[in-house]
Formats: structure tokens, C-alpha cells, sequence
């Protein structure tokens, strides 16, 4: 469409024509099309930024616990072997990380729940599985090894495959179980 102006003599409106309606669905169309395809890029650009926030506190509580047990030689292993976490819902006050250890610090606005599964060994080595998840999805879970894995479904010591997509299975790696369990022996 060549747009000539407005005739002169004339007013707006009068013997000018718009866009035709072939032309606005040309356009919805275009637009249609650039959204399906920055959609997916920009949902996986925020699924790899709430990992990465997950993966900081994680080893943010992986230091802490270590250090907690290297701070208190008198501390028996039967002491550590339990669950914690960092919301109030699973059991009561004493059930929290931070009670534990207030030092550790953990942001309140965190965007990810923390169960903390911790097994000390006879030689004081800490065998730590964190699952981390977000209160709107609880399906969504990341796992989180204090030693690396050697699976190649695992990043080192993190599990992501059941977060980025919830119909994965899980898969044991590092001192994790498929479930997010604690286990004795690394793999």
C-alpha cells in the first residue's frame, strides 16, 4: 500500500483509506510467530536463574553444616543424622536449619524451599542431600549432593532434569537417592 497523503482540499477521513484487513492479520501473524519463538528462550532463561539462586544456597548450607560439625568436636554423629529444613511447616522450631545453626543465615525471601538430609560419618565426613523446591510447584524438585556425582544425568553435584521437567524421574548421584534421600556411599 503506497500511502499518498492527504488529498489536498480534503479532510482527514474522507477519501483515505487504512490498513486493509489482510494487512493487520499479515502483522498479528508476524507477531505471533516472534513470540513463539522468544517465549520458550525467555522461560528457560528464568528456569536457569532460579537454579542458579538454588545451587548458591545450597552450598551456602553445604559450608555451613561443615563448618558447624568442624566447630563442634563433641557433636556425635546420631546428632546430625535427621532432616532439616527452612520452611516452618515440616515439624516445629527445632526441625529448622537456622535453630541449629543461626549463623548459617538464609534469606526469609528465598525463592526455594530447602530439605536438608544430613548423615555424618564415623570420621566426621558429611554426607549432605538437599532438595530444593518452590512452594508453587512442589513437583518441580532440584537435588543438591555435598560431593559430586559421576552420573552423567548429574551437573557435578546438582540434579536439575526433575525441575526443568517433572515427568523425569530422579536419579541417585553424590549422597543423594532418587528421591533426595541421604545416602552412606557416593556415586
Amino acid at each position: 500500500m503506497i500511502f499518498k497523503g492527504i488529498p489536498n482540499g480534503k479532510k482527514w477521513g474522507q477519501d483515505c483509506r487504512g490498513f486493509t484487513l489482510m494487512e493487520l492479520m499479515v502483522v498479528v501473524v508476524i507477531i505471533a510467530i516472534l513470540a513463539s519463538v522468544g517465549l520458550p528462550t525467555f522461560r528457560n532463561f528464568i528456569s536457569k536463574s532460579e537454579i542458579a539462586e538454588a545451587m548458591e544456597q545450597c552450598g551456602a548450607i553445604v559450608r555451613g553444616i561443615t563448618l558447624f560439625v568442624d566447630q563442634h568436636p563433641t557433636i556425635t554423629p546420631a546428632d546430625l543424622m535427621t532432616n532439616f529444613s527452612t520452611y516452618p511447616n515440616l515439624g516445629g522450631a527445632d526441625d529448622q536449619i537456622t535453630t541449629l545453626i543461626p549463623e548459617l543465615g538464609l534469606p526469609t525471601e528465598a525463592t526455594f524451599n530447602y530439605l536438608i538430609r544430613v548423615a555424618v560419618a564415623d570420621n566426621r565426613e558429611v554426607h549432605l542431600c538437599i532438595s530444593a523446591w518452590k512452594p508453587s510447584n512442589p513437583d518441580a524438585i532440584l537435588l543438591f549432593s555435598s560431593v559430586a556425582s559421576n552420573k552423567p544425568e548429574w551437573n557435578g553435584k546438582f540434579y536439575d532434569k526433575t525441575y526443568l521437567d517433572t515427568t523425569v524421574a530422579g536419579v541417585d548421584g553424590g549422597y543423594c537417592d532418587a528421591t533426595g534421600g541421604v545416602i552412606d556411599n557416593a556415586g
